[in-house]
């Protein structure tokens, strides 16, 4: 069964809804995850280029974790 990561309260959110939720767009995103090893992602689909960014995140930048 194939793991449903577009429902509200998933563990794993799409770049758009972490996008959203900081109010920036998902080309910043797309940057912090690539300036920032630690961050917790995982790539998903055939080719691997879908992000998926776990919800933990949205606390690190609001914990006072930089988020270049």
């Amino acid at each position: 069964m194939a793991e449903q990561t577009d429902e509200p309260h998933s563990e794993w959110l799409t770049m758009q809804q972490f996008a959203d939720d900081y109010g920036v767009s998902t080309r910043t995103v797309a940057l912090w995850v690539a300036c920032e090893p630690t961050m917790r992602i995982k790539r998903v689909g055939p080719s691997c280029r879908v992000i998926r960014i776990h919800r933990s995140e949205l606390d690190r930048g609001r914990d006072g974790v930089v988020l270049r």
